[in-house]
């Protein structure tokens, strides 16, 4: 059986490849399943670069291997990912960031504050219309994608 994802997924390395982007990821949610799910839609591991739980475990991450993209839950286990958001900004600049929120009841108006360059809707997770793929896609094009 043909996988059907491999298209999309070849498209998507050809365009990091070409995006300028440190081809380095971490990402920081307070759920280990989340964390799993995410971790299973790399092909190639090895540009996940650190998955946490904490704002101060990732900040450490970031610090360290100065990822090129952060996507993160609003909530974490210590900390949120709003103030993640804006440290790790400050430790990377360069760093594009993609914030997932995880209720209808999320502060969306902090999410905004954050200038986050994707701002996405757990529900939107698995979509037909590939919401990671959109907002990652228009990373490197200095444009923010809003879906929540």
């Amino acid at each position: 059986m043909r996988n059907s994802a491999e298209p999309r997924r070849r498209e998507f390395a050809s365009w990091f490849l070409s995006s300028g982007i440190k081809p380095k990821i971490c990402v920081a949610f307070k759920s280990k399943l989340s964390l799993v799910g995410i971790m299973t839609q790399f092909k190639r591991p090895n540009i996940l670069v650190i998955a946490c739980t904490t704002k101060l475990e990732s900040l450490e991450a970031i610090e360290k291997y100065q990822p090129g993209i952060l996507i993160c839950g609003d909530q974490l286990e210590e900390g949120d990912g709003f103030s993640l958001i804006v440290e790790a900004k400050k430790l990377v600049p360069t760093l594009k960031t993609c914030i997932v929120l995880d209720s209808i009841d999320s502060n969306v108006k902090l999410a905004l504050q954050t200038k986050a360059n994707a701002i996405l809707h757990e529900l939107d997770i698995g979509d037909q219309s590939s919401p990671y793929r959109q907002a990652l896609l228009r990373a490197p094009r200095k444009k923010r994608y809003f879906l929540a």
